[in-house]
């Protein structure tokens, strides 16, 4: 357990081994305008209800490099082009809420695991050709820049947006069936 706040002061890494979990009982750890790498192949936990790492500056970064769990990722500021999350290896993230724009890098052969969500006018970037695993409530925005594939399910909580710009992309879903219910989807 760490007991005490954690400030991000330049680019940063976290490690856990594998079957250890840290909790960090403050309940948020902000990037700022750096780099938080998880090298972690076990759990970086938080207190419940809490808001764990938060992408909190549009230059800020977080990678996951591990097959780890990290409970809690928030993006509450909009994030530069090339900036975000950027997933480098196979791990979890349990919950994932997108509060604001941002990018959502997964390297190839990689999937990211877990539950997400992409609030009201929001929007979630996908690049890179790797396998968004998480189940996705969707609200706002979600665009495909890259061959990738969404093997989470997708369920639409509110009038939402499905993008695929570049007619060379191909989006695979194989989540089971998009429900619309009383909402609209467009694509």
């Amino acid at each position: 357990t760490v007991s005490g706040a954690v400030s991000i002061a330049g680019n940063s890494a976290i490690n856990v081994a594998g079957g250890k979990t840290v909790i960090f009982s403050t309940g948020v750890i902000n990037t700022n305008n750096y780099e938080l790498t998880l090298n972690n192949s076990g759990t970086v936990s938080f207190p419940q209800n809490s808001s764990g790492i938060v992408i909190n500056n549009a230059d800020g970064v977080l990678k996951l490099q591990g097959s780890g769990t990290v409970q809690e990722v928030q993006v509450t500021t909009a994030s530069n082009a090339g900036k975000g999350i950027e997933v480098n290896a196979s791990g979890a993230v349990s919950s994932l809420k997108i509060s604001a724009d941002s990018e959502l890098k997964i390297a190839n052969g990689k999937t990211l695991s877990g539950s997400s969500e992409v609030a009201e006018d929001k929007t979630l970037k996908l690049t890179g050709s790797g396998t968004l695993g998480s189940s996705l409530s969707l609200k706002g925005t979600m665009v495909a820049s890259g061959n990738l594939a969404v093997s989470g399910k997708i369920s639409v909580a509110d009038d939402s947006t499905i993008s695929i710009p570049d007619t060379q992309t191909t989006l695979n879903y194989s989540g089971g069936n998009l429900t619309i219910n009383a909402y609209t989807l467009t694509l």
